[in-house]
């Protein structure tokens, strides 16, 4: 199978900025799992059980976006799952109506990350790496979302 062409202007832009392999696969695998959280809908309002609710749902349309990207960009697709499903589960407690859990006044994290309850939900070693390469990690993210949309019609 050949690379899908529109995804080779990524590939150029990540070899140029991440030259390590390994590393810009770390990037490239965190990014897609940030961009693939951005795409999936959030869960109806009043459903408690938002792990449930990923787990039993939102998860198999993360896979599909997730495995098809690997088809044309080499990604660690269970860093790409772990950090899509953290970040959908933080976004999903920024949201969410009532958040009657306790905040911490320490830990991982910002206040307004503790807040919402976002401190728990991804790895600190991701989200070390994030803050330590926010210019990259951002334009990556943002290169990343239009090769997510649909062509032609198709839905995500």
């Amino acid at each position: 199978m050949a690379i899908d062409l529109r995804y080779q202007p990524f590939i150029i832009y990540a070899e140029s900025k991440i030259p390590s392999t390994q590393s810009r696969l770390k990037a490239v695998s965190i990014a897609l799992g940030v961009a693939v959280a951005r795409f999936l809908p959030p869960s109806p309002a009043g459903t408690e059980a938002t792990t449930h609710h990923y787990d039993t749902t939102v998860n198999f349309e993360a896979s599909r976006i997730i495995s098809e990207f690997n088809e044309n960009v080499l990604v660690n697709i269970d860093v790409c799952m772990e950090v899509c499903r953290s970040f959908w589960l933080m976004r999903q407690s920024v949201i969410s109506t009532v958040n009657l859990s306790p905040i911490l006044a320490g830990g991982n994290g910002s206040f307004i990350e503790r807040v919402f309850g976002m401190n728990t939900q991804a790895s600190p070693e991701v989200i070390a790496y994030l803050n330590a390469n926010p210019a990259v990690m951002a334009t990556l993210v943002n290169r990343i979302v239009p090769l997510l949309q649909p062509q032609d019609g198709a839905s995500v």
